[in-house]
C-alpha cells in the first residue's frame, strides 16, 4: 500500500569543530535525527525527494574511498559468522546476548557503557565538515542494518557513494563527541531493496552496509543482534519493546552525547492509519512511546524485545517519527502519537527477514 506520510526523521548535521561538549542532557528518551545547529549527529531536509524515474539502486560500491578500516585492534581474529540463536545452554555464545541491558526506566535513560553491544553510529559525509548521522546494528562481522534514508544522498538523488559512509562500533558517547571510544570502519558496499526512493521513503526503508573489513566482535563491546527467522511475524499489538539512539530530545535541541534507551509499545495498523489519514506501508510497525520517543538522529536504530531465553531480537528499525512532533508521546489533545519502524520479519508477505539474510555478508 502507498504510504501517505511525508514526515521522515531528518538526518542531523554537525561539524566536527562544533562538537566538544560531553555534558549529559537533562531531557528524556532517545531521538531520531536533527535539523538544527546543535552538535552531534545527522541531518537532512524534511521535504520529500524528487519523484523516481527508475526502480532505484540496489547496491553501490566504488573504489574511491579508503580501503582499510580504521580500527584500534586487529580484526583478523574476529568471528566471521553471525552467532545463530540456538537452544544451547551457553547463551553467551548467542546473538542478542546483553546481560546488562535494563531499559525499564521512566522518561528514558542513559544507557550504560556497552549495554547494547550491537549498536553502531552510522555517519555520512555531506560536504566540508558537515556529517549526517543515524543509528544501526551489527548483524554479522561484515554487515550493519540501518534505514535506507540514512544512506541516501539528496544531492545526487541516489544511494550515497561508499566513500562518504562510515560505521562506528563500540560507541557510548556520540561519534562527534570528544573522548568517544568508537572504532571506525569504512564501507565496501551499500544494499537497498529494489524500488526504494526518497519520494516514498517509508516503503522498504531498510539498508545493509557492508564494511570493508570484518568488525572485531567481542561479547562485551561489539556483538550481533538476533533477527527474526524465515516465516517470522511481527509481535502482537501491545507488545512492549525497547529503542535506542543518540538522537535529539525534540526539534531545535542538540542530540544526546550519550546513548539513550526508552520503552515503546506496538499499536495496530487500523489505529495507526487513523492518525495518518490513510493506509501506511505494509512494511511499517507503528508504536507509541511509554518512557520516551524517537527523534532526529535515531533513524536506523533498533526496535527490540527479548525472546523466552532473554536474548534480544530486532523486529524493526526507526524510520519516521510522530506527525509534527519529536521525542513526545502525546498530542496536544492528549492522544497517543505514533512512530513508524520498518519491520524485519517476513510478515504481510514483505519478506524482509528473507531479504536481509539473502543479502548480508557473513
Amino acid at each position: 500500500m502507498k504510504c501517505y506520510l511525508k514526515a521522515r526523521l531528518p538526518v542531523e548535521t554537525t561539524t566536527l569543530e562544533e562538537v566538544s561538549s560531553t555534558t549529559e542532557p537533562t531531557t528524556v528518551g532517545p531521538t531520531t535525527e536533527q535539523t538544527t545547529d546543535g552538535p552531534t549527529t545527522e541531518q537532512t531536509t524534511d521535504s520529500p525527494a524528487t519523484e523516481p524515474t527508475t526502480d532505484g539502486p540496489t547496491t553501490e560500491a566504488t573504489t574511491d574511498g579508503p580501503t582499510t578500516a580504521q580500527v584500534t585492534h586487529d580484526p583478523t581474529d574476529a568471528p566471521t559468522t553471525i552467532p545463530e540463536s540456538t537452544t544451547t545452554e551457553d547463551l553467551s555464545t548467542q546473538c542478542g546476548y546483553a546481560p546488562n541491558a535494563a531499559p525499564q526506566i521512566y522518561g528514558g535513560n542513559n544507557a550504560t557503557q556497552h549495554e547494547w553491544p550491537w549498536m553502531t553510529h552510522v555517519t555520512k559525509h555531506n560536504s566540508g565538515n558537515s556529517y549526517g548521522s543515524c543509528g544501526g546494528t551489527i548483524i554479522s562481522a561484515r554487515t550493519i542494518l540501518t534505514a535506507a534514508h540514512c544512506v541516501w544522498d539528496d544531492n545526487t538523488d541516489a544511494v550515497a557513494d561508499v566513500s562518504k559512509m562510515e560505521v562506528h562500533t563500540e560507541c557510548h558517547l556520540s561519534r562527534f563527541r570528544l573522548g568517544n571510544t568508537c572504532i571506525t570502519y569504512d564501507t565496501e558496499s551499500i544494499i537497498v531493496p529494489n524500488g526504494f526512493h526518497m519520494s516514498n521513503f517509508t516503503f522498504n526503508d531498510i539498508a545493509l552496509i557492508i564494511t570493508d573489513a570484518p568488525i572485531a566482535l567481542s561479547l562485551d563491546k561489539a556483538w550481533p543482534i538476533c533477527l527474526p527467522g524465515p516465516g517470522s511475524v511481527r509481535p502482537p499489538n501491545g507488545t512492549e519493546m525497547t529503542v535506542t539512539g543518540w538522537g535529539i530530545p525534540e526539534f531545535g535541541e542538540r542530540t544526546h552525547p550519550i546513548l539513550k534507551e526508552a520503552v515503546v509499545q506496538t499499536v495496530g495498523d487500523q489505529e495507526c492509519d487513523r492518525q495518518y489519514s490513510g493506509p501506511h506501508s505494509d512494511s511499517i510497525i507503528c508504536v507509541t512511546g511509554i518512557t520516551g520517543a524517537t527523534c532526529s538522529g535515531d533513524s536506523g536504530g533498533p526496535l527490540l524485545t527479548q525472546d523466552e531465553r532473554g536474548l534480544w531480537v530486532q523486529y524493526g528499525l526507526t524510520s519516521f517519527g510522530a506527525l509534527g512532533k519529536c521525542g513526545v508521546n502525546e498530542g496536544n489533545d492528549g492522544s497517543d502519537l505514533f512512530e513508524g519502524y520498518t519491520e524485519t520479519t517476513d510478515d504481510n508477505n514483505i519478506m524482509m527477514a528473507t531479504w536481509i539474510r539473502d543479502n548480508m555478508v557473513m
